[in-house]
């Protein structure tokens, strides 16, 4: 008896599971005609010089789901649904909007950074060809168990590895050997660029590397900008490490904080240091883009509005689109 009833409970529970994936199929084909849709609504805006984001817009589609619902899905889950396809929608309409030829009008090629802080390893492999990026920075302390060696495989353009602990606003639990070792297995796996925070005992960590690792040496300050004066001396005790790059960056809480970040790179540009320098946070958003007019070796974006790495952070598609502008 309870054998039988255990078989017909099976079948027919795959009855139900068939089902589901049939409409699975259909909420599918749907999306991705709504997608189509999108694309040719991305191609109209760009004609008509119009902005990718219509918050109007996307709270009367809310507001009208809301109101056609029949109470089977509660409101919040609805609400979550459907913002995850509108941002999926805002995504895919500014990558189309993104101009055909990518040679900017000026001699002025700067360098796109994609940050990578996937969960899964295979979500890693997924980003490292997206469209619009030249290079990418894989956040190793954000991956669970990462698969240091199959990821770096499958490249398909240069890769920063790092592996932030969690007094440098990383995840990375382990101890410090151990942190180490999973950049030193980047590096063996062909890691084009390891980014390394700068402390008073970093140069051990520097030599432990092959010396032709192109080594980025980074300090990040999450509370503020320091003075022109304060910035200067970090940047001094930097580069004299002899690093490839060095990087610094800060929180913007007045605009002068901007203004005192980007002089830094012109400093060191003159003594001919490659260098990464802007600011984080609401204040300082136009700082990664202006960075690379005076010679930052690149700035760094997410893939959507979604994944951003770090607060003020702007999108690749968002970026290549005001680079076309400016250019």
């Amino acid at each position: 008896m309870t054998d039988n009833s255990h078989n017909i409970s099976e079948e027919i529970l795959g009855e139900y599971r068939e089902k589901i994936d049939r409409i699975d199929d259909q909420l599918l084909e749907l999306l991705e005609k709504r997608m189509k849709i999108v694309q040719e609504v991305a191609g109209l805006k760009k004609s008509s010089h119009l902005p990718v984001i219509d918050f109007k817009r996307e709270r009367a589609i809310l507001d009208r789901l809301s109101r056609r619902g029949r109470g089977i899905l509660p409101v919040v889950t609805l609400h979550n649904i459907y913002r995850e396809i509108l941002g999926a929608s805002r995504s895919y309409q500014t990558a189309s909007m993104l101009p055909e030829e990518p040679r900017l009008a000026v001699d002025f090629h700067p360098r796109l950074c994609l940050s990578i802080m996937e969960r899964g390893s295979a979500e890693v492999v997924e980003c490292l060809n997206f469209p619009g990026a030249d290079l990418v920075e894989w956040r190793i302390d954000a991956t669970v168990e990462p698969a240091i060696e199959e990821v770096l495989s499958q490249k398909k353009m240069p890769v920063i590895c790092t592996n932030r602990g969690k007094e440098f606003g990383g995840f990375f639990e382990g101890s410090e050997r151990k942190r180490i070792e999973l950049l030193l297995r980047a590096s063996e796996a062909g890691a084009d660029f390891i980014d390394i925070e700068f402390t008073k005992c970093c140069d051990e960590v520097i030599d432990s590397f092959s010396p032709e690792q192109k080594i980025i040496l980074s300090h990040h300050d999450f509370e503020r900008t320091p003075s022109t004066e304060e910035l200067s001396d970090i940047a001094n005790e930097m580069t004299a490490y002899g690093v490839f790059l060095v990087k610094i960056v800060t929180m913007a809480r007045r605009p002068e904080d901007c203004l005192n970040i980007l002089s830094l790179i012109l400093e060191l540009r003159k003594r001919s240091q490659e260098v990464v320098a802007f600011c984080m946070g609401p204040l300082g958003k136009w700082t990664r883009i202006a960075s690379l007019f005076l010679g930052s070796y690149l700035t760094y974006g997410a893939r959507s509005p979604e994944t951003l790495a770090a607060p003020g952070q702007l999108t690749i598609p968002q970026i290549r689109h005001l680079l076309s502008m400016l250019c």
